[in-house]
C-alpha cells in the first residue's frame, strides 16, 4: 500500500497532517519533498528563472503606428503569407 501523506517535522519526528491508516509500530519508508511555505501554492509550479529570462529578453511592443507601417510592407493576405512560410518549412 503506497500513498502520499503530508506531514510536519516537529521535535525530531514527522507528524502527519491527516489521519493515517497504519498499525501502531508499523515500519514505513519516507520520501521527503520539501514544501516551501513562502511560495504560496501555485508559485511552486512556476519556473521563476525562465520568467525572469523572458522579462530581460522581451522587447517593448511596437506602437499602433509602427505596426501599421510594418503591415503595409506586405502585399495581399497575411493568411496567405503565413501559410506560405509554413509550407517552406
Amino acid at each position: 500500500m503506497d500513498h502520499r501523506i503530508k506531514a510536519i517535522f516537529e521535535n525530531g519526528a514527522f507528524r502527519p497532517e491527516s489521519q493515517v491508516q497504519l498499525k501502531e509500530g508499523q515500519r514505513v519508508t519516507l520520501q521527503v519533498d520539501l514544501i516551501h511555505a513562502e511560495s504560496g501554492g501555485i508559485d511552486e509550479l512556476l519556473d521563476l528563472e525562465y520568467m525572469d529570462r523572458c522579462r530581460t529578453q522581451s522587447q517593448i511592443p511596437p506602437s499602433v503606428d509602427d505596426a501599421r507601417t510594418i503591415l503595409l510592407k506586405y502585399q495581399g493576405s497575411l493568411a496567405d503569407l503565413i501559410q506560405g512560410e509554413r509550407e517552406e518549412r
